[in-house]
């Protein structure tokens, strides 16, 4: 697994009293890349390799994460005798619903119904704030309140930015990390002008309270977007993600885009795969590989990232359930 220790943090969160004899729920918070998911894997696979028939059950909110969880947690039990196999990656394309708030909620109503129940050691809740969400939060609130109201005692672990007032509700201990590995620096950018995260609070303040929509007068940005002539680009948003991808790209690092949408996660990669500079013929040429594995899949390719691979554009949405080793979205790790 390459993990040869834990961060402080997660040492002191862990051995927090009752967290690993199952006794005590938890739920903490720490920054994004600060290893949040590592406390919870580890009290979950500790649950099950040591009760004879425990069983777990992990609710993470969105079903495109939930290849590469399966695949992370095949990887941490190989060899051991005791964790029954994990589902393919042809099943996971066929039952991936079962691991959304909904399914958790029958699975646990199944399980009560069949008198199983008991075999449940603990409930892992991902983006535990998402409870608050119009559309989904009433769903994980109900699993959580339906766990919390059985006779024997199920673990819960909910992991996110949350608050300690879900804390005092779970019955939990809270714990919270600011630990950062790597120094993240934060900005806003606003009219075609980036500002630090720091001034943020009284930025969206005069924002709100300004008719004058040129805040520079008010700031002094750090860095300035120039606006593009293209027509696609007119919107200053749409013109700094692209403007913002491609810089850093043309610098040698990878960059990440997070869309509102699926019809804006395919948009926004089509408009910086054409934007993006050339390549060596050695990279175009993985490229195409990469194209050419996935048009041989039963699958077949999405048109749109045919058009964007070969310029070193990918997007990755629920629906494109692809095997782990030819996921588009996995190649920027192999610098492709």
């Amino acid at each position: 697994m390459g993990i040869r220790s834990i961060y402080p943090w997660q040492s002191s969160c862990l051995l927090g009293r009752g967290l690993l004899t199952g006794e005590k729920n938890l739920v903490y918070t720490a920054p994004t890349g600060g290893g949040k998911s590592l406390v919870a894997d580890i009290l979950m696979l500790k649950k099950v390799l040591e009760g004879l028939r425990a069983k777990a059950i992990l609710v993470l909110p969105y079903v495109a994460l939930v290849q590469e969880k399966v695949n992370w947690l095949r990887k941490a039990v190989e060899g051991v005798d005791k964790v029954p196999p994990l589902p393919t990656q042809q099943a996971e394309a066929k039952r991936s619903e079962w691991r959304s708030s909904t399914t958790a909620n029958m699975l646990v109503n199944t399980a009560i119904e069949q008198c199983t129940i008991d075999d449940l050691g603990v409930v892992v809740l991902d983006e535990l704030h998402m409870i608050d969400d119009d559309h989904r939060g009433y769903l994980m609130e109900l699993l959580a309140t339906k766990i919390l109201s059985l006779e024997q005692k199920v673990q819960i672990v909910g992991m996110s930015a949350t608050l300690p007032l879900l804390a005092k509700w779970l019955e939990a201990k809270y714990y919270e990390s600011k630990f950062k590995p790597v120094p993240v620096k934060e900005y806003i950018v606003f009219d075609n002008s980036i500002y630090p995260i720091s001034t943020s609070s009284a930025f969206f303040r005069a924002a709100s309270q300004s008719r004058d929509p040129r805040l520079s007068r008010f700031y002094t940005p750090s860095m300035t977007v120039e606006p593009s002539e293209h027509t696609a680009l007119c919107n200053p948003k749409t013109n700094a993600v692209v403007a913002l991808a491609i810089e850093t790209a043309s610098e040698g690092y990878g960059a990440l885009v997070f869309c509102g949408g699926r019809q804006a996660c395919q948009a926004t990669a089509l408009l910086i795969s054409q934007a993006m500079p050339g390549c060596s013929d050695e990279t175009f040429a993985k490229r195409q590989g990469v194209v050419l594995d996935l048009k041989s899949l039963p699958m077949g390719l999405d048109e749109t990232l045919e058009e964007t691979v070969p310029r070193g554009v990918a997007f990755h949405r629920k629906e494109l359930l692809y095997p782990n080793r030819l996921d588009p979205s996995n190649r920027s790790k192999t610098q492709v």
